[in-house]
């Protein structure tokens, strides 16, 4: 476990975010990569890639995932309702581990020591926010789908019956600073974010205010617009309250069922492949069509974020436009070889 003694910047980011967990090592277990833990009853494993260096910069991907619910065989049944759920995420996303036969949720970060000086808070907020959505989510899916939570024991301590002090920040912080105006709305960084759209989108509109929508090429099937993105510090989340949405929506049309499968599959691709893009939300199905949804709470608010946030969202927009052209590549190779 040579990452603890923290000689790398991206290892010392872990030992930063034990120290603002706070975490009650005798409720973790460690392994080369990192740790699980159990805030609770569902375990988080929090851990960090080797270091890429390129252009002068090492950068190091940071993964936190903590279990859902158990497919039990049937994890096809649950992709509408779990994706449904996936509308309302903050930072994290939905993903299915196939040996394991275990949904789960998952974020992560592309750490350099020149982003992180704001991106901590977003990350230590991720993690936090991923141990409380997964109990509740589990709870509901329980109730409603008969689903099973994907509980588990710490290896030598057995299950936590008594909750990690850190579940209650969410009443305690994020939700105090929700019932506040966002923090985002009339600040200057929506002049930064539309010079940045400028350079990366077809065309955009923006209030310099509270709102910012942008349009990205789209050339995997025929469409009269483009990937659009929604930036807005109007749209309040259902339990934070006020902060930034985020919604990058691809024009495809396919049925619930199909959108569902494939937003699956995305945050697959995503968690697996290095597409420098930080998962900090979730592909779902939202208002009928195949979106990535974000939200970024008040109380984690730093000036870096909107412009940040935006940009990540149309390298994004690139990949998946890729994504989906290789799709149709793929789909004529198969046609044309019957």
């Amino acid at each position: 476990m040579q990452w603890r003694s923290g000689q790398q910047f991206g290892h010392q980011l872990l030992l930063d975010l034990m120290k603002t967990l706070n975490l009650d090592e005798k409720w973790c277990s460690f392994d080369d990569e990192g740790f699980t833990w159990w805030a609770a009853d569902h375990g988080q494993r929090v851990w960090c890639e080797d270091g890429v260096f390129q252009h002068t910069t090492t950068t190091y991907r940071i993964h936190c995932e903590t279990d859902l619910i158990r497919g039990r065989g049937h994890a096809a049944d649950f992709e509408v309702a779990l994706e449904r759920e996936m509308d309302q995420t903050t930072l994290n996303a939905l993903v299915f581990d196939q040996p394991s036969d275990t949904y789960k949720l998952h974020s992560s970060v592309f750490a350099t020591e020149e982003n992180m000086t704001f991106l901590k808070r977003t990350s230590f907020s991720a993690v936090v926010l991923q141990i409380v959505e997964a109990q509740v989510m589990a709870r509901k899916l329980q109730q409603s789908m008969n689903a099973t939570p994907a509980t588990s024991a710490h290896p030598t301590m057995g299950i936590r019956t008594q909750h990690d002090p850190i579940l209650g920040s969410v009443q305690q912080f994020f939700v105090p600073a929700g019932s506040q105006a966002s923090r985002w709305i009339g600040v200057s960084e929506w002049l930064d974010t539309e010079k940045a759209m400028e350079r990366e989108a077809e065309k955009f509109t923006s209030d310099h205010h509270n709102h910012l929508q942008a349009e990205f090429l789209w050339s995997a099937s025929q469409s009269p617009r483009g990937i659009t993105l929604d930036v807005n510090a109007r749209e309040a989340h259902v339990v934070l309250g006020n902060g930034l949405h985020f919604t990058l929506t691809v024009p495809l049309v396919m049925s619930p069922e199909r959108v569902s499968h494939m937003a699956l599959e995305l945050n697959q691709f995503e968690r697996d492949h290095s597409k420098r893009s930080h998962m900090l939300g979730s592909w779902s199905c939202h208002d009928g069509s195949l979106a990535y949804r974000s939200f970024i709470p008040n109380v984690v608010y730093r000036s870096e974020l909107l412009p940040e946030l935006t940009l990540n969202m149309s390298i994004r927009a690139q990949w998946v436009n890729d994504f989906f052209l290789e799709k149709r590549r793929q789909a004529e190779a198969a046609r044309a070889a019957q």
